[in-house]
């Protein structure tokens, strides 16, 4: 349980006092051929509040497809003059108003009569950003910050993951897949990679708290150019439902704000909060289907023969490329191979509920969420068959039979408190009860390079080279 006093920001709206003078002569007159301009009316009006029925100066009226328009008078009158003779859209706008638009009519030499009673509506303006120094406008902040709303990006495509919110939506943060390991985190990179040796992960920032996102290489070693397996990071165990918005903080000078661990950038999370009135729930549910990510070639290794003759190393590029002509037939290889093959298709299923709610003195949200993933690497046919053998016929685990898989049950509270006009208590809780196993990818490496002809032991002289494992020579 995290117990955070932050002082509450009041944001007074400037009120801008009404012009004592506006013009009410058209915009312009560009881009009216001469029938249009012989062929015109004049367009007038007033433009009132709906709530109140006062006046609206300022207000901007334009003719839709032309740079026709006028702004209203302190009455809030306007008149357009030399509109073309026809069917018309005029649309009017102003800040703090919902837009509205009216079709209407225009005579030749004709007057026409267009009155606008428009609602006022509250604007989302993204010029605050929370820092480690407080909120303060993005004109005085000497980084560069973008924000992401995340209701927005669960409409606009399909999401199962953090990292899935990230990629592709803000310049300078690359995210790089995890092999298609279910439960593993990808790496997350922001202004590309500053050390070849030392971590590159952004610092994660969590309703105000540091986790810890590592993404470390499996036992078969790594860097940060080429790992064997992942481990899961912070982010991975975080359900995208419960999360309102982003901060990428890409900035160098980060690090004065966040520290030293700033240094490759910062990503602050911000959860979900109740809203004041009755509860509103949200149900959601989904599910699929995982298969393996590419389509494998029977053999990418073999001897052949180039254009002169001599005895090559024909590899498929070089095939493709006519540079060299395999001369030793490669017809079997386990990995397409439906018995033998590790490669299978995983599934994932995901539920959840929330529910958000309160007055404006105590505002609440509680979330829960269950979720299971099984990934595309199964244990094959044949050495199901063998082992259950060894073992008398017993049945194999699921856990031996998919190596690859994610359990997740997560719970979320989250409570604001308004304590007087200048504090503000929030509190955050997250339980989560999460398994997971990842195993290392080398075999996509050694299916992909194995040399046909040659023993496991033989040719390369290690067990991540084998050949008769992946493919043999016919």
């Amino acid at each position: 349980m995290r117990f955070a006093l932050l002082p509450a920001v009041l944001l007074p709206l400037a009120l801008a006092s009404p012009p004592t003078l506006l013009a009410t002569e058209p915009v312009s007159r560009v881009g009216l051929t001469t029938d249009e301009v012989r062929f015109a009316g004049t367009v007038r009006g007033r433009v009132t509040d709906q709530s109140s029925g006062q006046p609206v100066p300022g207000a901007q009226v334009i003719v839709a497809g032309t740079r026709l328009g006028a702004a209203a008078d302190n009455n809030g009158r306007y008149v357009i003059t030399q509109v073309p003779a026809g069917a018309q859209t005029l649309s009017v706008r102003l800040l703090g108003y919902a837009p509205k638009s009216a079709t209407v009519t225009v005579t030749d030499n004709g007057e026409v009569t267009a009155d606008f009673t428009i609602e006022r509506s509250a604007s989302q303006l993204s010029e605050v950003v929370v820092t480690a120094t407080g909120d303060q406008r993005k004109v005085e902040i000497g980084n560069a910050v973008a924000t992401l709303r995340a209701d927005s990006l669960m409409i606009s495509a399909p999401i199962t993951s953090v990292g899935d919110m990230l990629q592709g939506r803000v310049s300078g943060l690359m995210t790089f897949a995890n092999a298609g390991m279910t439960g593993s985190a990808p790496r997350i990179r922001i202004r590309g990679f500053n050390s070849l040796s030392q971590p590159n992960n952004p610092l994660i920032i969590i309703d105000g708290a540091r986790v810890d996102n590592t993404t470390g290489a499996g036992s078969g070693g790594g860097t940060n150019i080429q790992s064997y397996g992942w481990t899961a990071g912070s982010m991975t165990s975080m359900n995208p439902e419960e999360i309102e918005s982003f901060e990428i903080v890409k900035g160098p000078a980060a690090a004065t704000l966040y520290g030293t661990d700033a240094a490759n950038g910062v990503i602050v999370i911000r959860t979900k909060r109740g809203t004041a009135g009755a509860p509103k729930w949200n149900f959601y549910g989904e599910g699929g289907i995982i298969p393996h990510p590419t389509n494998w070639n029977d053999t990418y290794y073999a001897f052949g023969k180039n254009a002169q003759g001599q005895a090559v190393q024909c590899v498929n590029l070089a095939r493709v490329a006519g540079q060299c002509t395999v001369d030793s037939v490669s017809i079997w290889s386990p990995i397409r191979d439906a018995v033998s093959s590790p490669l299978g298709t995983g599934n994932r299923r995901q539920v959840g509920a929330q529910v958000s709610g309160g007055a404006q003195q105590l505002r609440y949200f509680v979330g829960g969420d269950w979720e299971r993933e099984r990934g595309y690497l199964e244990l094959p046919a044949a050495e199901i068959k063998r082992i259950s053998t060894e073992r008398g016929g017993a049945e194999l685990p699921d856990e031996q039979i998919h190596p690859n898989y994610l359990n997740r049950t997560a719970l979320r509270a989250n409570a604001s408190a308004m304590l007087g006009p200048k504090a503000d208590l929030n509190i955050s809780n997250s339980l989560q009860f999460q398994r997971s196993q990842i195993p290392t990818n080398t075999l996509f490496t050694d299916a992909a390079w194995g040399i046909g002809y040659k023993d496991a032991y033989d040719g390369w002289g290690s067990q991540r080279r084998p050949g008769e494992t992946f493919s043999t020579r016919a």
